[in-house]
């Protein structure tokens, strides 16, 4: 290449100037250097002809067979009937229409077939296209409204904390079905729950086949029992409930995502371990303590740290 070329002159120039040698090795170098540059250019120049001739070739070829095969796209009821003159063809080019996958022996009537049906093929993949373009703009423009319509109508943390509550689990199967159990108490009144409530909504939805999530309104006055029973005296109280109805303990305010699941993770393994053992003596000298604990309302009586609904 040229930029090879350039670095091996370089190069020469530069030892025939430390061998001293300039006079009488740079007019020899230089011939060849000529020599070769020519031989480059004639074999570059022999090698676009080969390619050209090939193309063209190719290309007339292509044009006899389309001599051949035309029927200027009419229909099979203005074709039928009619002569179709056929120019002869050589051996030679037999083979050659081989190469490209042509039969060069082949009826009037199968040329006409073959070629409809070729423009059926295209017909149809061209309704195909369009059908696909068609469903693309239109999955676009729904993605587009839906996108629109949620920007325009956010889902507010009240809805949330409401749609939870609906589905919640019963307070039956708290200590009942072997899984631990979130309880959260809050109210509408209360910003912080409302600033929790999407962090509680993911992990709801991750744990929700492991772990019971209970949400009770502590505004309203059916849930005023429960309240003093879980001795709520803050909220957003989140009451952590192992798996045999015990609450662990108590996670007032906003709390984090990590280290709600943290203790959640903590609380489903105390759950296995309790699962497998033969007694709850066993269980409890193999137990995990939770990582993160914040208000033990249970502090002055144990005895009513077990649920049983």
């Amino acid at each position: 290449s040229g930029a090879q070329l350039m670095l091996l002159t370089s190069k020469v120039f530069r030892f025939a100037a430390a061998m001293k040698i300039g006079g009488l090795f740079l007019p020899i170098f230089l011939s060849f250097q000529s020599c070769w540059c020519f031989q480059a250019t004639t074999r570059s120049l022999y090698c676009e002809a080969r390619k050209h001739n090939g193309i063209l070739r190719r290309k007339q070829i292509v044009e006899r067979w389309v001599e051949r095969t035309r029927i200027y796209n009419a229909d099979q009821d203005e074709v039928k009937g009619k002569e179709i003159k056929v120019p002869e063809i050589v051996e030679s080019e037999k083979l050659q229409y081989l190469s490209f996958g042509i039969e060069a022996e082949e009826s009037q009537e199968e040329k006409a077939s073959r070629i409809n049906q070729r423009r059926l093929d295209q017909e149809e993949l061209a309704s195909t296209k369009r059908t696909n373009i068609y469903v693309a703009i239109a999955s676009a423009l729904a993605a587009m409204l839906q996108y629109f319509y949620i920007f325009t109508h956010p889902v507010s943390a009240i809805q949330l904390l409401t749609e939870m509550q609906q589905r919640s689990s019963p307070l039956s199967s708290i200590g009942h079905n072997g899984k631990p159990t979130v309880v959260d108490f809050w109210a509408p009144w209360c910003e912080s729950c409302k600033i929790e409530a999407p962090t509680l909504y993911k992990i709801e939805s991750e744990y929700k086949d492991r772990i019971n999530f209970i949400m009770i309104n502590g505004d309203d006055s059916a849930s005023w029992d429960l309240v003093e029973r879980f001795g709520v005296d803050a909220i957003p109280h989140l009451a952590l409930v192992s798996s045999e109805g015990d609450v662990e303990t108590a996670l007032i305010g906003v709390v984090p995502g990590k280290v709600l699941r943290s203790d959640l993770e903590v609380l489903l393994i105390n759950a296995m371990i309790a699962a497998d053992s033969n007694n709850e003596g066993e269980a409890a000298t193999k137990r995990f303590e939770l990582p993160f604990t914040m208000f033990d309302a249970f502090r002055t009586n144990p005895e009513g740290r077990r649920l049983n609904f």
